[in-house]
């Protein structure tokens, strides 16, 4: 996460807005690039990321104090069994990205290549930025999600993880396994509990070697100082790809984790390699595999995973 103050004139093209401001306050665009998300679009990827860059503008001499990134999911991300809907509304969810004060600023740009769904459905995005006098801006982008999977007893997709910066916790990714949603270290802030609890997995370099890992946020190595902490369970397999594939059931999903060997430590997997699959048991009880698709070698070390997990 990163605020600066710049110059207009050293921006590329604005989008064009598409909240007017009706009241004197901050004027909040998105900038427009060939790389950057700016208006409504389909997804095709489950999982996938889109890039975002906001510019905020004070109103006179009253500063920018806040800023505040919500989406809200229709239905929630969760898997959802649609026959347990039939004829009624399926749920909505609405998640704080980011919220973040302590900045006095004229003008304003921030960047984030945010996670997007891996169920179907849309979400919209609402940036929001307000002064001194409470004053607010917006500016808001819709997403949307098709996914032919409406029958299947379990949940699938392939998510990137990018390998955190020695020494910055805030880059670390955080993994809630049954949305598939990949958070970034300013969304599990102390000043969001509730998307804490959400969290099963964290990824992590080791400290010495620079290997990749796995964790569940019981492991106290992780130094969280969350006041609550999801009780997911990990365990080791002897799978290989075409079992993964195989696992097409929850009773075989289920069968995964109870047939799985404890780790050396119980709650991180220790070095991850290419191919290895690993079962886990969410608090909720929903059985799922996670297999490790490709570890990156450059700088970033991005690493990425196929889960299966049951509605």
């Amino acid at each position: 996460m990163r605020f600066r103050s710049i110059l207009l004139l050293a921006l590329p093209a604005l989008a064009a807005a598409c909240e007017p401001a009706l009241e004197a306050g901050p004027r909040v665009q998105f900038v427009g690039d060939s790389r950057l998300t700016t208006t409504a679009r389909r997804l095709s990827t489950p999982a996938d990321t889109v890039t975002t860059r906001l510019y905020a503008q004070a109103d006179g001499d009253t500063p920018l104090k806040h800023l505040i990134i919500k989406v809200n999911y229709e239905p929630k991300p969760a898997p959802v069994l649609y026959s347990e809907f039939t004829g009624g509304k399926l749920p909505a969810e609405e998640i704080v990205y980011l919220d973040s004060t302590g900045f006095s600023l004229s003008e304003l740009v921030f960047q984030s290549t945010q996670p997007t769904r891996s169920t179907a459905g849309a979400e919209t995005w609402r940036y929001e930025v307000s002064d001194a006098q409470g004053r607010t801006g917006a500016r808001s982008l819709r997403l949307y999600l098709p996914r032919a999977d409406s029958l299947a007893v379990y949940h699938s997709y392939t998510v990137t993880l990018d390998g955190p910066r020695a020494q910055v916790p805030d880059t670390r990714r955080f993994l809630a396994l049954r949305e598939g949603l990949a958070l970034p270290g300013f969304s599990v802030r102390p000043n969001l509990p509730a998307n804490q609890q959400r969290i099963d997995l964290v990824y992590r370099l080791d400290k010495t070697t620079t290997a990749p890992i796995l964790s569940v946020p019981a492991d106290d190595s992780l130094k969280l100082g969350w006041l609550q902490r999801r009780a997911t369970q990990i365990r080791s397999t002897a799978l290989d790809s075409v079992a993964f594939q195989s696992a097409s059931t929850s009773a075989l999903l289920r069968s995964a984790f109870d047939n799985g060997a404890a780790f050396a430590r119980p709650v991180t997997t220790g070095p991850l390699r290419r191919g290895q699959v690993l079962a886990f048991l969410t608090p909720e009880g929903k059985a799922g595999l996670l297999r490790v698709q490709r570890i990156g070698t450059n700088n970033r070390r991005q690493l990425v995973v196929q889960v299966r997990v049951g509605k």
